[in-house]
């Protein structure tokens, strides 16, 4: 992503001082990519439509994999 409306992207998407923004119109394949996505390594993606993040579900359902792949895994008790 790219720094704002100051690095000259017009295309609606980028980020402003760390935090993602994309005010494109939604689309089937954006949604699908940052909901449910198990090629992508991050718990938290940048929003479909506006600023923010959101969770890829598909790592909300799968912690343990999400942990195992990531390397960490829960302290032991």
């Amino acid at each position: 992503m790219t720094e704002g409306p100051a690095s000259g992207n017009d295309g609606g998407h980028g980020s402003w001082h760390g935090l993602p923004y994309d005010v494109r119109p939604p689309t089937v394949a954006r949604h699908r990519l940052r909901y449910w996505n198990p090629d992508d390594p991050r718990l938290f993606t940048p929003k479909v439509f506006g600023a923010g993040w959101t969770v890829n579900a598909y790592w909300l359902v799968h912690l343990v994999r999400y942990f195992r792949r990531r390397g960490t895994g829960r302290p032991q008790t």
